[in-house]
């Protein structure tokens, strides 16, 4: 008897838990680094106020027809500090990534600033997807470029108080790599870093290689393409975080128009792609009418 074929919904579920194992694989074999860390934060005695944040990849995120990863620059309150880390590593770890789906699985996490533009202007307001796909635009993977960070972000400061040196110098010699190694694994479509201006100085050093490019209608500061060699098939973009968009008055409006079409135009330019790649009858008139609406957004 054939053996049956499994459902596109199997296939994602499948999909996602290979991928968070591949991930925790991978803060497991920097084990001895984030042990050397916590060992100087309890020298300083701050493990109890230093947070670790790792990324988890929902199911929502596979079942996605454009799989969005947001890169933010760190968090701002977090529940799983660096004195949580016991002799058992790898089920520590595991705990780590579990708060970030537990986060992300809350009716309400996305109250705040950033979850707010996150929901509104990138995953809801974005509506290309429905042209393909019945299947609900609903999970993203967030990552930080600021892993390790204070606890706290009294005075709303960007960015926050640095780490110690010695944890610093941990971090950028020996931890570098960690957001490209994650990448690889995740496989998003497109990646936006919603870090402005003041981070670009990490992308660079945990992208080594990243260029930054100017995009059409935007200022550098306010919106650049990057590209990088080992991720030529991902789109990615560094824009304002979204604290600052907030706080930029009249321009508000405008900008986030802009942004909007923006990643609209990422979007049909990663259907048409896949469309053209595809053995179905519908695929060229679907092409054809992605490219039209290709051309309404970019005149938007």
């Amino acid at each position: 008897m054939p053996k049956k074929e499994k459902s596109l919904e199997e296939k994602h579920r499948e999909n996602a838990i290979r991928k968070n194992a591949e991930l925790l694989d991978l803060y497991v074999s920097k084990q001895e680094v984030f042990m050397d860390i916590q060992a100087i934060a309890m020298k300083e005695n701050i493990t109890n106020e230093l947070t670790l944040h790792l990324p988890y990849v929902p199911y929502e995120f596979e079942d996605s027809t454009i799989k969005f990863m947001v890169v933010g620059q760190e968090t701002n309150g977090w529940s799983f500090t660096l004195d949580k880390i016991q002799d058992d590593f790898k089920k520590s770890i595991e705990s780590a990534m579990q708060c970030t789906e537990k986060f992300q699985s809350k009716p309400k996490y996305n109250n705040s600033p950033f979850w707010s533009f996150i929901y509104k202007y990138i995953y809801m307001a974005v509506s290309i997807q429905q042209l393909t796909s019945s299947r609900k635009k609903s999970g993203v993977v967030w990552s930080n470029l600021n892993k390790i960070a204070y606890n706290d972000n009294v005075d709303n400061k960007e960015p926050k108080s640095p780490l110690p040196k010695e944890i610093q110098s941990q971090i950028d010699t020996n931890l570098n790599t960690l957001l490209l190694e994650e990448i690889k694994i995740i496989q998003p479509d497109i990646i936006i870093f919603l870090s402005g201006l003041t981070y670009d100085e990490q992308i660079l050093l945990q992208l080594q290689g990243a260029i930054f490019k100017k995009v059409k209608d935007f200022k550098l500061k306010e919106l650049a393409a990057i590209e990088h060699n080992d991720l030529p098939t991902i789109s990615m973009i560094r824009t304002y975080h979204p604290n600052y968009i907030l706080r930029s008055g009249k321009n508000n409006d405008e900008f986030i128009k802009r942004f909007v079409a923006h990643i609209e135009k990422l979007e049909t330019e990663i259907l048409v792609a896949e469309l053209k790649g595809a053995e179905c009858e519908a695929a060229p008139q679907l092409v054809e009418a992605l490219q039209e609406l290709g051309k309404i957004v970019k005149n938007l």
